[in-house]
């Protein structure tokens, strides 16, 4: 049981970075210019990174919890969810998605 509950923490870290790599490849196709792509595909994500930083990590300095953190979590995966979907690959989107929701159906589920 310990080797699925630490395998699920490495599929929450892989889908973390999953997030930040959509938001990196959306803001790189819907910017005209390049200036455009280089605001949106960097000043993006690391928006995010500053928020989940700030609010969400372990470490964060005002660290949310219940309700609040739900909304941030449920936000940021919402947000890479339709900028999968936007881009282009509406399957990996839905696939995302799923996996995201068992991901944190045993997040929960584990006291993770």
């Amino acid at each position: 049981m310990d080797l699925l509950k630490h395998l699920n923490i490495g599929i929450r870290f892989l889908l973390e970075i999953i997030v930040l790599l959509a938001f990196v490849n959306w803001g790189f196709t819907i910017g005209k210019s390049l200036i455009m792509k280089l605001l949106v595909g960097l000043g993006f994500p690391l928006f995010i990174i500053f928020i989940w930083g700030m609010f969400g990590s372990p470490a964060a300095p005002h660290q949310l919890s219940g309700i609040y953190r739900l909304i941030l979590e449920v936000s940021i995966y919402a947000l890479a969810f339709m900028a999968i979907y936007f881009s282009g690959h509406s399957r990996l989107a839905w696939l995302f998605l799923c996996v995201v929701l068992i991901n944190t159906s045993f997040m929960h589920v584990w006291k993770q």
